[in-house]
C-alpha cells in the first residue's frame, strides 16, 4: 500500500476528530482552551523547526570558514625540507589524494606598536602555486591579490 495514502488518510481522520470534538464543545472557555492548545502545539513546533534550521545553517557557515584555510588532512610532520619531495611522491601514490602542498606552520607574536599590545598569531609558509589547489587562502585576501605572489 502507498505510504503516502496513507499518511493522507491519518492525517484527514485527525482533522475530522478534532473537528467533531471542537464542534462539540459547549461552553466558549473550553473551546477557547482548545484554540489556545492548538495555537501553543503549532507556534512550539514551528519555532522548534525555525531554530534547528538557524543553528544547521550557523554551523555550516562556522564549518566552512574554520575548515577554508586547512585542506580535508593535514599531516604535521618534524622533517628536513629535503624530504618533502619523497613524501609528496608518497601521498600521490593514494587514488583518493588530489593534491598535496607542504607549508611552513610556526607561531609568532605579532606587536601593535600605536597601543603596545601583542597578539599571538601563526605564520604559514605556503608554496602558492599547490596552496590554491588544496586550500581556499585565495579567497581571503584583503589587500593584493594571489597571483601576485
Amino acid at each position: 500500500m502507498n505510504l503516502n495514502y496513507i499518511q493522507k488518510r491519518d492525517i484527514k481522520l485527525a482533522f475530522k476528530l478534532a473537528f467533531k470534538y471542537f464542534k462539540s464543545l459547549r461552553n466558549s472557555i473550553l473551546k477557547l482552551n482548545f484554540i489556545l492548545s492548538i495555537l501553543g502545539i503549532i507556534i512550539g513546533s514551528s519555532a522548534l523547526i525555525i531554530s534547528q534550521a538557524v543553528i544547521q545553517g550557523f554551523e555550516s557557515v562556522l564549518l566552512e570558514k574554520l575548515i577554508r584555510g586547512n585542506g580535508d588532512l593535514v599531516f604535521l610532520l618534524d622533517i628536513s625540507y629535503k624530504d618533502i619531495p619523497k613524501y609528496e611522491a608518497l601521498l600521490k601514490l593514494e587514488e583518493n589524494i588530489k593534491a598535496v602542498c607542504p607549508y611552513v606552520y610556526y607561531p609568532v607574536m605579532i606587536r601593535y606598536t600605536k597601543f603596545n599590545t601583542y597578539s599571538a598569531a601563526i605564520l604559514r609558509g605556503v608554496d602558492p602555486e599547490k596552496e590554491v589547489l588544496v586550500t581556499n587562502f585565495d579567497k581571503n585576501i584583503k589587500l593584493g591579490s594571489w597571483e601576485s605572489l
